[in-house]
């Protein structure tokens, strides 16, 4: 085995095994890891997304938004009230939608105007993130964070299966030039089938027609790193960071994530929970 691979997967364990011994842990354990992984992605987003320097006054303004905003309201407004911060992150990210799907990626004047105000960077982080917390409002919380990560790494895992064996049509290469429609249409559906046999399993009952749903969320975690995908190739970089050997940056990892996690946390409110 490849060095290269040897360290993917060492590293890959070591993150999932923080997360689940987060979940083990608790609530509080769970929130502060969270705001961990927020404030590293942040970081990422500032120096590596925005070319900014750590010393500088809007880096510190950035990071202590994000901090003192999360730690203000994530651990606290854990009922009805933080409602609002999962539809306001739906809106950010289907903002980030329009974004993906209507300009061009030869137009860089929105890059250019978020690194002219590059503290506006701390909401970009911190509505997902506040978004993602209203996860530990449900009765099965740590299922639901079970189901949020099944639909990700489920529609990764398959998509790479579907497009290397049965990819032919490229999806977007200007984008993303790997991935293909067989490979989305293949995970999607995939992870979407898991999403709903773990819902039933585990966590309530749904009807064959919230499949769709699971397919959709599965859809939403690609248009997710297709989003981010898209950013990094306008600012030309690979990667948000190089911290986790084999797989880039925290943010990397957890972009498709925290695109999905309001529109799941919405269906779960609304349907569910």
């Amino acid at each position: 085995m490849k060095k290269n691979t040897q360290l993917r997967i060492i590293s890959g364990m070591v993150l999932a095994s923080m997360i689940v011994a987060a979940l083990i842990f608790g609530k509080l354990t769970t929130t502060l890891l969270l705001m961990v992984f927020g404030a590293i992605s942040l970081d990422e987003v500032q120096t590596n997304f925005l070319g900014n320097t750590r010393s500088s006054t809007s880096y510190f303004i950035s990071m202590f938004v994000f901090i003192v905003g999360f730690s203000k309201i994530g651990p606290v407004n854990l009922g009805e009230g933080s409602t609002v911060f999962v539809y306001l992150c739906a809106v950010q990210s289907l903002l980030f939608m329009a974004y993906l799907f209507l300009c061009d990626i030869a137009n860089h004047k929105y890059i250019e105007l978020v690194k002219a105000r590059k503290e506006v960077a701390a909401l970009f982080i911190l509505l997902p993130f506040l978004a993602t917390v209203h996860f530990l409002t449900f009765e099965k919380w740590q299922l639901v964070f079970g189901l949020l990560a099944l639909v990700n790494f489920g529609m990764d895992t398959c998509a790479w299966f579907f497009g290397k064996n049965f990819g032919k049509r490229k999806l977007w290469p200007a984008v993303s030039p790997n991935k293909t429609v067989e490979g989305l249409v293949g995970g999607a559906i995939s992870a979407g089938l898991l999403g709903y046999l773990f819902f039933n399993q585990f966590i309530g009952q749904a009807g064959y027609s919230q499949i769709v749903f699971f397919v959709l969320m599965a859809i939403f975690s690609q248009i997710g790193d297709l989003f981010q995908s898209k950013v990094k190739r306008q600012i030309g970089i690979k990667d948000s960071s190089s911290l986790i050997p084999g797989h880039g940056g925290v943010y990397d990892r957890i972009d498709s994530i925290v695109f999905m996690a309001p529109f799941m946390a919405i269906f779960l409110n609304l349907f569910y929970l």
